[in-house]
């Protein structure tokens, strides 16, 4: 079986800096999906993950100098290797998020955006106001987003209203209703089928064969 796997955390580490042992890279990947016996990834989309889940420290994953470094990090790995397309991630609340996608889709050729409404929680409205749809449209790469369960009334209309951009919504929305018929009304949405697998007792960690 073929399949694209469109939700892969790298950058370093999967919680950032603050948390090093929980460390996610390309080799680390690569290496993994090689022992698969049963399934080929054909294409592999990764994005740098500044956002540290179980860190309480905001002003430390909102400087937009924060996000460029890791884009710049994950943007060259992913370079490097033909079956990964990068995904620039962008902070939903910084007026430089568009800046930041055009840098990206010209020095790394990044194929699609990351955003995490729900870690920055910022409302959907955002995408509109910071740029982010328009940059994401103007280049026509989809938009990868990890939603919030507050927010699902206010994506709709964005999605809704922004009908020449795909936005992917991340871990099958949760399953949460609102989610799914987010996706059954909308031609320009999309869910990725990762999900949540426990390795350790305290250590969620995303997985994604996402099936197309």
């Amino acid at each position: 079986m073929k399949v694209i796997d469109c939700h892969i955390h790298l950058g370093g580490s999967n919680y950032t800096d603050l948390f090093p042992k929980y460390n996610s890279t390309v080799e680390r990947y690569l290496a993994a999906v090689g022992k698969l016996n049963d399934v080929e990834v054909e294409k592999a989309v990764g994005f740098s993950n500044p956002v540290p889940y179980l860190a309480e420290t905001k002003d430390y994953f909102n400087k937009s100098d924060y996000y460029s470094e890791k884009n710049r990090e994950i943007g060259r790995k992913c370079m490097q290797y033909d079956n990964f397309l990068f995904a620039v991630s962008v902070n939903p609340e910084s007026s430089f998020s568009r800046d930041e996608i055009e840098r990206c889709v010209s020095q790394y050729n990044a194929r699609a955006v990351k955003v995490h409404l729900g870690a920055n929680k910022v409302g959907p409205g955002e995408l509109e106001k910071k740029g982010i749809i328009g940059s994401a449209e103007k280049h026509n790469i989809p938009i990868i987003l990890h939603g919030s369960l507050n927010y699902s009334d206010k994506l709709e209309r964005v999605i809704s209203n922004n009908r020449n951009v795909n936005f992917v919504i991340a871990h099958l929305g949760f399953l949460e209703k609102n989610y799914v018929s987010i996706v059954m009304n909308n031609k320009n949405a999309f869910f990725d089928l990762s999900l949540i697998h426990i390795s350790e007792p305290t250590r969620p960690l995303y997985i994604s064969y996402a099936v197309f």
